[in-house]
């Protein structure tokens, strides 16, 4: 009679490490069935090498695996707590002055692609605040202290920004079609590309501002528009804008390709040379 073959009591090959792991690597649903894989190879390691009883002191290491999975599972209720947190701050403080928190709360509903539609900022102090790329459109800024803000790229059609103080801001590439801004205080801001279009710029100053390839096309000005020494409107639209009067652009800077309304002389002092590529300021 043959000799029975003696069982195979090899040990199986060791696992990786946590560390080795790289769990982040995986996509996120992936990470919960990624790490219970990687405990159950562990458990038969062990198993294989040292029997139930090696195994026991193993167990202790369990609560790490199962953390891990906890917070990866809990994600999505975090983030969906964070921003119910934020907007929190924002609703509570509608109509109020200050920061009062808004600002942290907007850059990072912002920053996780919320949009930002109809929120009212009323008066609200947003100072340096970042929200390039923001959705704002229908927003109550109106009153609104802007000095120094990152709005480049935003979109801001049928906002309220009666009012707003927006020294030096950079609005480059925003969209605010159709936007009050009454009164609003937009000296020394970087305008370069933005959508003006049907907007209301009665009484607003935006004396030194870089409006340069910026579309105004009709936007309704006023006797009281200031349009100062250093605004640049080299290669702006303001072909079919509403109530600029005679003068009014004359100390400003543009050239041949300035649209104007075609009842009006083109300034003397205008360059023949067209706007370079980010000649706006900030």
């Amino acid at each position: 009679m043959a000799d029975e073959p003696e069982p195979d009591n090899k040990p199986l090959q060791k696992p990786v490490v946590w560390k080795e792991l790289k769990i982040g690597d995986y996509k996120l649903y992936e990470q919960p069935l990624v790490a219970t894989d990687w405990f159950f190879r562990w458990a038969a390691y062990y198993l294989s090498i040292s029997g139930t009883i090696a195994f026991v002191g193993y167990l202790g290491k369990l609560s790490i695996v199962v953390a891990a999975i906890s917070y990866v599972v809990d994600a999505p209720e975090r983030k969906k707590k964070a921003h119910y947190d934020a907007w929190a701050v924002i609703t509570s403080t509608e109509g109020k002055g200050g920061n009062a928190g808004r600002i942290e709360a907007l850059e990072s509903l912002n920053k996780d692609g919320i949009n930002l539609s109809g929120v009212d900022l009323h008066k609200a102090y947003l100072g340096k605040i970042k929200l390039p790329g923001a959705t704002l459109n229908d927003a109550n800024l109106s009153a609104a202290l802007l000095r120094d803000a990152d709005l480049s790229g935003t979109e801001l059609n049928r906002a309220n920004l009666d009012g707003a103080q927006m020294v030096v801001t950079n609005l480059q590439g925003a969209s605010l079609r159709e936007a009050q801004l009454r009164c609003a205080y937009m000296v020394g801001a970087n305008l370069q590309n933005a959508h003006f279009e049907g907007a209301h710029l009665e009484d607003a100053d935006l004396t030194g501002a870089a409006a340069i390839g910026a579309n105004f096309n009709g936007a309704t000005f006023s006797a009281k528009t200031t349009l100062g020494a250093g605004t640049d409107l080299r290669g702006a639209n303001l072909g079919g804008a509403i109530g600029l009067v005679g003068g009014q652009l004359d100390r400003t800077q543009g050239d041949e390709q300035t649209k104007i309304p075609w009842d009006f002389a083109r300034p003397n002092s205008w360059s023949s040379s067209a706007p370079k590529p980010g000649a706006a300021g900030k």
